[in-house]
């Protein structure tokens, strides 16, 4: 009974002994997986980030290309403003009336100061070689034009005018208001009336700006 006994405690000892040799081989196989698993996700978050670094640095570098192209654009841009700005400023001071004439815009005007009738000031003008503003429906009644053949758009009369206003003449005929006059008026868009073309009055004359010549 006491070998029987001792056998079979024996027995037990050996089983438990193997037992925990099997659980501890286990535990290590166990532990190199989670170690190598770690790893690989360690790797592959690597991974992305230098992706998403190589990506961001792509993306700063072209939004750099582009402010610098930017940059360049307006830097030409002022360089060109900047000269045509001094090309305008030489044509302006090139550009002059004769004396005698008020330059308005891209013309000059002539206010003459003696009185004379429409077709002794409109000879007056052509004789100066320029443009004389004059406004007349003595060809055609009731269609003002001006002495260019183009017609009226824009119309200053005072209230009442034009009235074609017919004066008397001996042999039956009359002698009507068939020219426009530019008189006094508290209101500067209405200040024309028609009188007759006889009437003696200042004039004015137009012609274009001219320009300096420039010898090398």
């Amino acid at each position: 009974p006491k070998s029987s006994s001792g056998s079979v405690s024996m027995f037990f000892i050996g089983t438990l002994a193997g037992c925990e040799a099997a659980s501890e081989g286990r535990q290590v196989r166990s532990g190199n997986a989670a170690a190598v698993g770690l790893g690989l996700l360690c790797f592959i978050l690597l991974a992305v980030i230098v992706g998403l670094s190589i990506k961001h640095n792509a993306e700063i570098q072209q939004i750099q290309n582009s402010y610098t192209n930017i940059t360049l654009e307006r830097d030409q841009l002022q360089t060109s403003y900047t000269n045509i700005t001094l090309e305008r400023d030489q044509l302006q001071t090139n550009i002059f009336c004769p004396p005698g004439w008020k330059k308005f815009m891209s013309s000059c005007y002539y206010i003459s100061i003696n009185m004379q009738t429409w077709d002794q000031s409109r000879m007056d003008c052509r004789g100066k070689e320029n443009f004389w503003i004059g406004l007349t429906d003595q060809y055609h009644q009731g269609q003002w034009k001006w002495v260019d053949g183009s017609s009226l758009t824009s119309q200053y009369w005072m209230k009442g005018e034009p009235n074609d206003f017919k004066y008397w003449k001996t042999g039956y005929t009359y002698i009507y208001e068939d020219c426009a006059q530019i008189t006094f008026s508290y209101d500067p868009l209405s200040n024309w009336k028609d009188v007759r073309c006889d009437t003696q009055l200042t004039w004015i004359c137009e012609m274009r700006t001219q320009c300096r010549e420039h010898h090398l």
